[in-house]
């Protein structure tokens, strides 16, 4: 078993480095170093696991009476854990458990410790279930991450030119109808702040963006959060080669989005709970355009 939690170890220090990782950046390479990893991690935990149920256990109540066994869970499983998370996993226990397991499991809290864990947070827990498990659940919120990307037979060069002219946005979006800069910036660079307009079938917003970084041909700006508009969202558009013509890459996390303000975002706007199929039209029109462009440059024969 310690040879077990050696191997053990390292594995989920990587897939927790991964998602990190993947949180951060959104990049496909990083979600594919999180898939590998959670793959190598099962190769060595879900055997593990089975060996204690199989073999440790069996030892484990020869050796060991209920009262020690129970001094040990609540020295390493209940001292540590706050009363929140002991809720969480009272109920991940219980969740779609018999009448038989219910049962024994709800017996080992005192009458006061069992009324709260079913009635203060039974509701809470199928929140989270469901953000986490049921497609239904998206539909009363707005999508948080996305990346996605076309190959076109634009120059990237001229695929590059039309990115980074902020002011040519309303040429190819969906949803942006015109950018202009602020205060004295004149050209996308980190720290230059522009104004995009937006329209959405009724509804019509402005919103105040800042670039982060113009490196390696990748475009990063953020919406910049008000009092109006209390949520930010930072948006990454990647170009380059690619056999014979360019890639165009677009990822977006949101980093903050107040849970009130979600909820009226999806209802109202619901083409913002599922923006994958917009988003890649975008990045087809933005190479038409720079293909175009490419196009004017080269001399008739």
């Amino acid at each position: 078993m310690d040879d077990d939690h050696r191997r053990v170890a390292p594995s989920i220090a990587a897939v927790e480095a991964a998602a990190s990782a993947y949180a951060g950046s959104g990049e496909p390479s990083d979600r594919a170093r999180l898939v590998t990893a959670l793959g190598e991690m099962d190769l060595v935990l879900l055997p593990h696991l089975q060996r204690e149920e199989d073999e440790v256990m069996p030892v484990v109540s020869d050796a060991l009476t209920d009262a020690e066994w129970r001094a040990i869970e609540h020295e390493h499983n209940v001292q540590p854990r706050g009363i929140t998370q002991l809720a969480k996993e009272g109920h991940w226990l219980i969740d779609d458990a018999n009448a038989d397991n219910r049962a024994t499991v709800l017996a080992l809290l005192p009458t006061v410790p069992r009324f709260v864990l079913l009635r203060g947070y039974a509701r809470s827990y199928r929140r989270q279930c469901e953000a986490c498990w049921q497609p239904s659940a998206a539909a009363h919120r707005v999508q948080k991450h996305g990346h996605n990307e076309v190959v076109v037979s634009a120059d990237p060069d001229a695929a590059w030119d039309v990115v980074i002219d902020i002011t040519r946005v309303g040429e190819w979006s969906h949803e942006c109808t015109e950018c202009a800069f602020l205060g004295n910036a004149e050209r996308a660079e980190p720290g230059a702040r522009f104004r995009g307009r937006n329209r959405q079938g009724i509804f019509r917003w402005g919103r105040v963006c800042e670039v982060v970084s113009t490196d390696d041909h990748t475009l990063v700006w953020r919406t910049v959060p008000t009092k109006l508009y209390p949520d930010s969202t930072v948006w990454r558009i990647r170009v380059t080669p690619s056999d014979g013509g360019t890639r165009i890459e677009q990822s977006f996390d949101v980093v903050r989005a107040p849970k009130l303000l979600d909820a009226i975002y999806a209802t109202a706007i619901p083409a913002h709970r599922d923006r994958a199929a917009a988003l890649t039209d975008d990045l087809r029109r933005l190479g038409e355009l720079a293909a175009s462009t490419t196009e004017e440059r080269v001399p008739a024969s």
